[in-house]
């Protein structure tokens, strides 16, 4: 009886030595897809440091600009501002010629400075947009990018914050934009964002047409 305890013993030993690689590997297959946890993600690079300093403290001056009625179709009701969340999304930079400068020049001038800076850090090849969408704590819905937008460039975008999901579908493609710089076309490819937990900011660079140049 003892021998045949001991060799179903040494049979099993050798099956889980056997299996093990591939034990490890469903293990850390099961810990990759646990989502992380808020704090947890990584802090921002230096590079954006600076941004994401002037984009708390522009959320936390009580200033930020409302949100324009044609973007305020293309983002869920229920994260924005106006509505009980804590979203928000405005413009800054250069405009057509029949659409009046944005607002958010004016009322936070670093922040525009610093925003376009980070342009040319994140893509020093790339051509400098005219204008940039600044968004907070939104979640957009599926689009394509119409208004001021419509026959712009190559769109740029980068996901700044402490948060968690918010990734970016273009075309049912899903990307993570967290301090992961995108370009896609956003007047032609569809796209919206998924849930996430926490600070939320996105910066989109693009030249609407007309703009071409400024």
């Amino acid at each position: 009886v003892a021998r045949a305890r001991g060799g179903a013993f040494a049979a099993w030993w050798r099956e889980l030595v056997a299996e093990a690689p591939n034990l490890v590997a469903d293990l850390h297959a099961r810990s990759a897809a646990v989502p992380q946890q808020l704090g947890l993600a990584g802090e921002a690079p230096d590079v954006c440091v600076p941004v994401l300093r002037l984009l708390r403290e522009a959320e936390a001056s009580g200033k930020w600009p409302g949100i324009s009625k044609g973007r305020e179709k293309v983002i869920l009701e229920s994260t924005l501002s106006e509505h009980g969340g804590g979203g928000g999304s405005f413009t800054v930079g250069s405009m057509p010629g029949h659409l009046e400068e944005p607002a958010g020049n004016a009322l936070f001038p670093d922040l525009v400075r610093c925003a376009f800076e980070l342009e040319k850090a994140l893509m020093p090849g790339r051509a400098p947009s005219s204008t940039i969408a600044i968004n907070k704590r939104a979640q957009f819905l599926p689009h394509v990018d119409s208004g001021a937008g419509a026959g712009q460039g190559i769109s740029l975008i980068v996901g700044l914050g402490d948060y968690v999901g918010g990734e970016l579908v273009v075309e049912g493609t899903r990307h993570d934009i967290r301090y992961t710089p995108l370009e896609f076309c956003g007047w032609t490819q569809r796209h919206w964002t998924l849930p996430f937990d926490g600070e939320r900011f996105s910066l989109v660079w693009f030249t609407p047409r007309g703009c071409e140049g400024k």
